[in-house]
Parts: C-alpha cells; sequence; structure tokens
C-alpha cells in the first residue's frame, strides 16, 4: 500500500484483473509461509498465535523493557560474519533509533563493533554520527560516482578521520569520503526501508497503535 495518495493499482486489478504470486520462497518452513499467507489476507488471529505457539512472539508492558529484551535476545547470536544476517525492524523512526543506539551499545560491549570511534556526518549535515570499526551502516543518498544507492547496507572495514571504506551486502567495496552525509545505523530498520529485503532472521519490535496489515 503506498505512503502517499495514489493508489492506482487498486483501480487497475478493479477493472482488469490481475496476476498474484501465491508462493512463498522466502521462507523455508511450510507453517511460516502459511502464517504468513494468513496475515496477507487479513486472518491476523490465526497467524499470531502460530507464532506465539512457536515461541516467536513476546510481550511487554512498557516500550523500554521490550527494546531491552528485544535486544537481549538478538546480542547472542551476533558475530563479525553474522550480523548481516539478522535485522531489526520496527514502525516508527524514533523506535528504530533507539532500537539502533542499544543494539550498538551491545555490540561495542560484546567487541563485534570497535570501541574507537570517529565523527561523521548523518541527516544531510544536520546531525553527526559517530563511526567505528565493524559499524553496520545504512546509505540514505544515491551516490553514482562513490557506488552507493539509497537503501543500502553495508559494514565499515576500515576508519580514519578522513574516510572509510565498506563492504556492501552485495559484497563490492566502496570507499566513503567524509564530504558524504547521508549515513545512519543499519541495525535496525523501519518496515518501509526494509521492503525487498530478503534476511536469514528478522526480530521485529511493535510498539504503534498504527500497526497494520500492510506492515505485518
Amino acid at each position: 500500500k503506498p505512503i502517499h495518495k495514489g493508489e492506482i493499482f487498486r483501480g487497475i486489478a478493479a477493472r482488469v484483473g490481475y496476476i498474484e504470486l501465491e508462493q512463498i520462497k522466502r521462507q523455508r518452513n511450510l507453517d511460516d509461509r502459511k502464517a504468513s499467507l494468513a496475515l496477507a489476507r487479513g486472518h491476523v488471529r490465526d497467524a499470531i498465535e502460530y507464532y506465539f505457539s512457536k515461541g516467536a512472539v513476546h510481550f511487554s508492558d512498557e516500550c523500554e523493557e521490550a527494546v531491552s529484551s528485544l535486544i537481549n535476545q538478538w546480542i547472542p547470536q551476533q558475530t563479525v560474519q553474522s550480523i548481516k544476517k539478522h535485522t531489526i525492524l520496527a514502525f516508527t523512526k524514533a523506535s528504530v533509533a533507539l532500537l539502533n543506539e542499544q543494539a550498538r551499545a551491545a555490540l561495542q560491549q560484546k567487541g563485534v563493533v570497535g570501541q574507537e570511534e570517529y565523527e561523521y556526518q548523518s541527516q544531510n549535515d544536520t546531525q553527526k554520527i559517530q563511526l567505528a570499526l565493524g559499524e553496520r551502516i545504512l546509505f540514505r543518498q544515491n551516490n553514482k560516482d562513490l557506488g552507493v544507492r539509497n537503501g543500502e547496507l553495508a559494514t565499515i572495514t576500515h576508519i580514519n578521520t578522513n574516510e572509510f571504506r565498506a563492504i556492501l551486502d552485495s559484497g563490492e567495496q566502496v570507499i566513503i569520503p567524509k564530504s558524504y552525509s547521508f549515513i545512519d545505523y543499519g541495525y535496525a530498520l523501519t518496515v518501509h526501508k526494509s521492503q525487498g529485503m530478503t534476511c536469514d532472521n528478522v526480530s521485529v519490535f511493535v510498539d504503534s497503535p498504527y500497526w497494520d496489515k500492510n506492515l505485518a
């Protein structure tokens, strides 16, 4: 469903019909696939009950408690090699920022992300961001000369005060100068930013009354 106005595909489907993809390839477990189809078709209770029965749904009374619980379950599995295979999703930018902050702190404590930090620019020079060796980052603007696109994730492999090197999740190596100012942490993403991703493991943080079927 589009974020803004203009549901053109709904109008086209109503007038001329459509072909629908019904086979899920990204989930290996057959029952997981059935639960995803249940969500897509509006049978939310069936899907949630299934995931709850396999221990995949956890409830908390407070937002901060939920964040801590999620990070505590996420962190033991994280290594330098595995970190790009497990992402965290949330609805709001505020939730994503909080999750990124706690995830990064936990990774630094574990030694996956370096302790020595370098100050770079974020949000088109309106904010500053501390980066370190092993950092997971999200690029937020296309730059053909640097070889990066909006929405791409990468891991920093070398960094100094003037530039850093990173390996994109696609496998390419890029060199990013300090003048590039569209960098965010990439441990947690909004659901909208993650559209189209394939990931081995996902932790989902639900804290908004506006969470709906489309987000699920």
